[in-house]
């Protein structure tokens, strides 16, 4: 039953899961200070948060007031590259390890089908934390740029292409499921012949 084509739906379904935890960014935000070329981007990728600053204008960044905020910092020039490192590309494995325990459960496939809806249910929370975090870090950005400088800030935010990969891993969970539940059918109907 290995060779079944919810093996291979599990298999692409881990192979994203696990390219989008060790990618470049989920999400990029560019805030900038309007007519002029001050700016932070910000990047959420498996690794933390990373920010990048420039300051064009004469006001210079204080660098421990950034540190006081919990990100570390490197000063080159006008230019800052600060990186907070969180690994949640630790969830990004579990969750891909899930997905190969529910691969290798195909003698039983009870077991294999509980493991497959689980696997799912956790991507699908993992997406909607993801998609929930997105959309309220803006606010929370300018008001962290707002407390180091009293500037206005504008935030400026693209999906990177590790989050619609991610996303793109619940069909083939989705798929996963499909092929298990065809098996079981199948298996009931030859278990009502006999």
């Amino acid at each position: 039953m290995i060779q079944r084509i919810q093996t291979v739906y599990l298999i692409i379904a881990t192979a994203l899961v696990v390219w989008a935890g060790l990618g470049t960014s989920f999400v990029s935000f560019n805030v900038s200070v309007p007519d002029t070329e001050d700016h932070i981007n910000f990047n959420l990728n498996g690794y933390g948060w990373q920010a990048r600053t420039h300051f064009a204008e004469t006001q210079q960044l204080n660098a421990q007031q950034i540190k006081d905020k919990g990100m570390a910092l490197e000063i080159k020039g006008d230019s800052t590259t600060s990186t907070n490192y969180f690994p949640i590309y630790v969830v990004f494995i579990a969750l891909s390890v899930l997905f190969l325990v529910t691969i290798f459960f195909y003698k039983n496939l009870k077991k294999q089908m509980r493991f497959a809806k689980i696997a799912l249910f956790f991507l699908i929370l993992i997406v909607i934390a993801l998609s929930l975090y997105i959309m309220l870090i803006p606010d929370s950005l300018v008001e962290y740029c707002r407390s180091i400088f009293a500037k206005p800030w504008e935030v400026k935010s693209n999906l990177g292409m590790e989050f619609y990969i991610l996303c793109s891993a619940i069909p083939f969970a989705f798929l996963g499921i499909m092929g298990i539940r065809k098996d079981m059918k199948l298996l009931q109907s030859l278990d009502r012949i006999r």
